[in-house]
């Protein structure tokens, strides 16, 4: 048993535990309203650093599975596949769009952080989870970095289509959220003008 190997096992269940714990305090204790919380349209899967946040927990969940079949010695056949989803999506999804997120969270939040963490937010949004979400994540895949190596897709082109796709998905589902709550919006406003002139409507033929 490779003291390496456990130096790496502790190291991505303790991130898997990091990364799933703040999940669930977020869905079960960070109240933001009805507006922008888990009751809007899409909940705060309309938010690339939410996103992000999943990704890196789900990475970091299969980097400790891998671990695991190390330990164990599960077939090599097996663990390959494992090694190459793992590298794959680090090289191609954790890295770059966990980078992504951090530095230009704080770059946005250096000009005016009212544009991406409004001051109001400080009263429910605790801030070991803000550091979580929008800091953690690049010293820590910077270590992962360091402590494993991650082979890069054999064509590049491969690995910058995936990044692609998702970029134009997230695109796509930011969009048409946006639609759907602004259609919201205007039948929440038509039904409390409703309410409030009954009259008017019937007066219309």
């Amino acid at each position: 048993m490779s003291g390496s190997t456990l130096t790496r096992f502790a190291f991505h269940a303790g991130a898997t535990a990091m990364y799933w714990g703040t999940i669930w305090y977020d869905f079960h204790h960070i109240d933001l309203g009805p507006a922008i919380g888990w009751d809007a349209y899409g909940g705060k899967l309309r938010f690339l650093t939410f996103i992000d946040l999943c990704i890196q927990a789900l990475f970091y969940a299969l980097c400790t599975g891998y671990d695991l079949s190390v330990l164990f010695r599960v077939n090599p056949k097996q663990r390959l596949v494992l090694k190459n989803a793992k590298d794959h999506m680090f090289t191609v999804m954790v890295f770059p769009i966990g980078a992504f997120v951090v530095l230009m969270f704080w770059a946005i939040y250096a000009v005016d952080r009212e544009l991406i963490f409004p001051q109001f937010l400080d009263d429910v949004f605790p801030a070991w989870a803000n550091h979580v979400m929008h800091t953690v994540i690049l010293p820590v895949n910077l270590i992962e970095m360091a402590l494993d190596y991650h082979a890069h897709p054999k064509s590049r082109w491969s690995g910058l289509k995936n990044l692609v796709i998702f970029s134009f998905a997230y695109q796509v589902w930011y969009v048409q959220n946006g639609k759907c709550r602004a259609v919201r919006k205007s039948i929440t406003n038509a039904g409390k003008l409703h309410i409030a002139h009954p009259q008017a409507d019937e007066s219309n033929p």
